[in-house]
Order: structure tokens, then C-alpha cells, then sequence
């Protein structure tokens, strides 16, 4: 009989390695088959994809009698059941042993099961169905599971290899190259997981290494190599591990070996400076981005109000001083100054991000300012194009202003006072403004905002 088992609360759930047949598939990461076969049914089970009879399928595949002379009902009670009739239900986790759950506040009254795959110190990775048609890779802590029932657990042969290099060039990226192979598969390919700091991605042993052969044996074949590029979401001192993942009648998963490299993180970086109202909903926004994979930029940066995205900007602004702080690997050109429009009035949060480049996994937050968004029109000083001569135009440029939909009105002035009628963009200059000097009054008009007046300078004095 198996000791006696504590329902859980709620288990301690640890990332899935993968999700779906075909995605597990396409990391190495296998279902026995049973993604073509899950219509049938195996040791009395219900047919499909729900985790007993994924399980059972399983079990099977390993040696186990194809039909049971009792039957095993729900997952919650397969440990009481099968330890009955005499079959071995302990704590110890064995590759192809089945890990057993009883109700629980993850799984509910019925309990799970699921097909042991790899042992790794104090957690089991499992292969597992679930009753939504999902089917996934994951791992459990050993003392989350209720027991290990042994119908069938794989004994052999186990495999062997090496990691050989393990190295990163490019920022966020990590080189590494070594074999596997199995003596119950000698031609391959095998699964290898590389572990960095509690992250797992698999890889296939598929290369083309003539090598092997000759230093294995006849009976081995070329393609059992690995060299891959992977991205970790880990930087800094970064200890990476590979296991070969068993074939056939092997007991466990063997380690090929264990590095430590330095990650530089290949998240960009920088600083959101200046944030200042212009009024009319205008906002300079002024600061700086990098990042590692292009350390020369151009960055682009995304302006954010309020939660509200307000448009990009490109850092490509001058800032000589910027090497001397972050590295003389980067450029000169990191900087960003600009002038950005925002929906909002009143206080407002602005954020900038950058834009990720390269391996990266997500933009970077390069700071939030506070502010007061000013419900008052902007424009600039106007300024006067034309020959101050009596008998000639003037005209008023009166630049852009903000926010849209401004009405203009102007004010011609002489020697800075009114000329009667003297109301649109152009003024035509008479004898009586000769050796005076003419300015211009531009006045911004919008419903709800207050009227904002700008004058222009001075011309000289009007000639004959």
C-alpha cells in the first residue's frame, strides 16, 4: 500500500517547457506518439486528450500489459488502486514512472497524472494531457507530487555526450555546441535541454559531426551534433547545463555538462530628461537611448501620455558625453529632443520607452515625468517678410500654433501703435508711415481658450 497521502492546497505550478503536439514536437519535446493514436482507448480510460489515457499509452509503450485485469477509475485514486495489486507506489521519481496527484485545489476531485520524463534534483519534468485538450511539457517540485507509481519505469541504457562550447558574443544571446547520443538509438537524433539559471529550451542533436563514428564506434551515426543560438531572459553570470534526454530503455537523463558565461543584457537603455509643457498640448521631451546591439543607434523611442501612446521619436540627437558614461563602444548620436502633442490637460504622466533592437525581449522603460498640461494656446513671435518703403506689401508670418483650429487675428502698429484698419496678414505702407517703424500684433483665438497675442519685431524705419 502507498503511505498515506496529504491532498495539497495548491500546488506550486513551475513554467511550461512547451504547449500543443506540434509545438512540443518542434523542440524535441514528444508525445510518444499518442497525438495520432489518442482516439482509442488505453487500460479502460476515456479516449482523447485527457491525461489518463495519455498516461496509460504511455505505460504501455514501456512494457506495461496492454489491458489490466482491474481497473484504475479516476486519476485520484490510481495510486491506492495499482499499490492494491501489488504494483510499487512510493516517493521516489523514476524516468517513465507515473507521477500521481491526489485532489487538489489545482486539480480538483479527480486528481491528475502524468508521464515522468527527466529528473532534475528536487523537480520532475513530466509530459502531461489535460481534460481542455491541452497536452504540455512542464515540471513539479518532487514534494508536490503525492507518489510515483511504477507500472513500467525504463531501464537501460542511458545516454552520453558532451557540451563543448558555450559562449555569448551577441548581447542576450547564448552560443552552445556539443553531441548526444544513446546506445538505444545510435543513429539519433536526441532531444538535449539546455538549462540557464532555471530556464529550459530544447534543442535536437541533429548536426552533421563525422567525428562520432569514429571515436564511438562503427554503430554510431554522423548527425548526432547540437550547435544552437538561444535566448535566454538571463544576463550577467549565467550557468548553463545540458541534458541528453533518454531513448528507449535508458533510466534517466544524463548531464553533458556545465559552463558559466557572461550575458551582456541586450535590453536597451537610457533616460527620459526633460519633460516640459509648451503649451496648446505640446510637450518638449528630451533624454537619451542605447542599446548593446546597436551600439551606434539610432534608437527609436515611444512617447506615452496618461496610457495613451502619443507617437515615436528617434534618438539621433548629438550627445558627445554620453561615451564617457555608458561606453566608448557606443556613438555620439544617442540623444532625443523633441516636440510632441498629447491629448490630455492637466496632470499628466509621461513615459518613454525604447524601442527594442536585436535579441532583446521587450522595450525599455526610460522614466516617467509628471506634469501639468496648461489648457493655453501656443504660438511663436511673428515675423515680417517685405521692403519697409512706402507704396510696398507687408506681410505677416505668423507660424504654426497650437492645438489645431486657432484663428488668427492681426494688428498692424506704427511705431507700436494701432493703425486704424490696418486687420489682415498684409499691410501696404502709405507716405504717412514713412521714418516710422511698423510691428505687427498676431492674436490666437479658440473656444474655451484664452487668447494668447504675440508681436513682432520692429522693422526699420520706412523709406520714400
Amino acid at each position: 500500500m502507498p503511505a498515506a497521502v496529504t491532498p495539497a492546497q495548491a500546488l506550486n505550478l513551475l513554467d511550461k517547457l512547451c504547449e500543443g503536439y506540434s509545438s512540443c514536437m518542434s523542440q524535441g519535446l514528444g508525445d510518444g506518439g499518442y497525438s495520432s493514436a489518442n482516439r482509442s482507448s488505453y487500460w479502460r480510460m476515456s479516449p482523447g486528450p485527457n491525461s489518463p489515457n495519455y498516461v496509460a499509452f504511455r505505460e504501455i509503450q514501456n512494457g506495461a500489459p496492454a489491458d489490466l485485469s482491474y481497473g484504475l477509475g479516476e486519476a485520484n485514486g490510481w495510486g491506492t488502486v495499482a499499490a492494491a495489486h501489488g504494483v510499487v507506489v512510493d516517493s521516489t521519481p523514476a524516468v517513465g514512472a507515473v507521477a500521481w496527484f491526489v485532489g487538489s485545489a489545482t486539480f480538483g476531485n479527480t486528481g491528475h497524472v502524468a508521464y515522468v520524463e527527466a529528473i532534475d534534483g528536487k523537480k520532475v519534468t513530466v509530459s502531461e494531457g489535460n481534460w481542455d485538450g491541452s497536452f504540455d511539457w512542464r515540471q513539479y517540485y518532487v514534494s508536490d507530487v503525492s507518489g510515483f507509481i511504477h507500472f513500467a519505469d525504463v531501464a537501460g541504457s542511458s545516454p552520453f555526450g558532451a557540451l563543448e562550447e558555450v559562449s555569448s558574443k551577441t548581447p542576450g544571446v547564448i552560443h552552445v555546441k556539443g553531441w548526444a547520443a544513446d546506445p538505444d538509438a545510435p543513429s539519433g537524433p536526441l532531444t538535449v535541454h539546455i538549462h540557464a539559471n532555471g530556464q529550459i529550451i530544447g534543442i535536437i542533436a541533429n548536426t552533421y559531426r563525422p567525428d562520432l563514428p569514429k571515436a564511438l564506434g562503427a554503430g554510431y551515426g554522423n548527425y548526432l551534433g547540437y550547435e544552437a543560438d538561444l535566448q535566454f531572459q538571463r544576463t550577467g553570470d549565467v550557468t548553463v547545463c545540458a541534458f541528453a534526454i533518454n531513448l528507449g530503455l535508458g533510466s534517466s537523463n544524463t548531464r553533458l555538462g556545465r559552463q558559466t558565461v557572461q550575458v551582456v543584457s541586450p535590453q536597451a537603455f537610457g533616460s527620459l530628461d526633460v519633460a516640459t509643457d509648451l503649451g496648446g498640448h505640446r510637450v518638449r521631451v528630451a533624454g537619451w537611448a542605447a542599446d548593446a546591439n546597436l551600439p551606434a543607434g539610432p534608437l527609436k523611442v515611444s512617447l506615452v501620455a496618461n496610457a495613451t501612446a502619443v507617437g515615436k521619436v528617434t534618438a539621433n540627437v548629438y550627445r558627445p558625453e554620453l561615451r564617457k558614461a555608458i561606453g566608448t563602444q557606443y556613438g555620439d548620436h544617442l540623444g532625443f529632443d523633441s516636440v510632441i502633442t498629447v491629448p490630455t490637460s492637466g496632470t499628466t504622466r509621461i513615459c518613454a520607452y525604447a524601442v527594442n533592437v536585436g535579441p532583446g525581449w521587450s522595450d525599455s522603460a526610460l522614466g516617467c515625468k509628471t506634469i501639468t498640461i496648461s489648457h493655453k494656446l501656443s504660438g511663436p513671435v511673428p515675423t515680417i517678410s517685405g521692403t519697409a518703403k512706402a507704396g510696398k506689401r507687408l506681410t505677416c508670418k505668423p507660424g504654426t500654433w497650437a492645438p489645431s483650429g486657432v484663428r488668427l487675428g492681426y494688428q498692424w502698429l506704427r511705431d507700436g501703435k494701432p493703425i486704424t484698419g490696418a486687420k489682415e496678414a498684409t499691410y501696404k505702407l502709405t507716405k504717412t508711415s514713412v521714418g516710422k517703424r511698423i510691428s505687427v500684433k498676431v492674436t490666437g483665438h479658440k473656444a474655451s481658450y484664452s487668447d494668447v497675442t504675440r508681436t513682432s519685431a520692429k522693422t526699420g524705419k520706412v523709406k520714400r
